[in-house]
């Protein structure tokens, strides 16, 4: 059985190693009150297995089992920005 991964887009922001990225995903929400919207971003680490990703690539992440103390997270599909 096959279960649907959570799945975020987001871009990267940094590559400390070959094998890690950092990905800001940004959300929009809306004010309760003054129905205004207004942005949320929150940073994720990804696993990059290829090693063919770069700072400013827009990617989209799936959830993963741990892969180290804050990898949480693999690198599914490259996007075109």
């Amino acid at each position: 059985m096959n279960a649907i991964k959570q799945q975020l887009k987001g871009t990267i922001i940094s590559k400390p190693s070959d094998t890690m990225a950092v990905v800001e995903c940004v959300r929009f929400i809306e004010h309760r009150k003054y129905r205004k919207f207004f942005k949320r971003s929150k940073t994720y680490h990804a696993e990059d297995e290829t090693k063919s990703h770069k700072k400013g690539d827009t990617v989209i992440i799936e959830a993963t089992r741990p892969r180290s103390r804050t990898k949480r997270w693999r690198i599914a599909v490259a996007t075109t920005p």
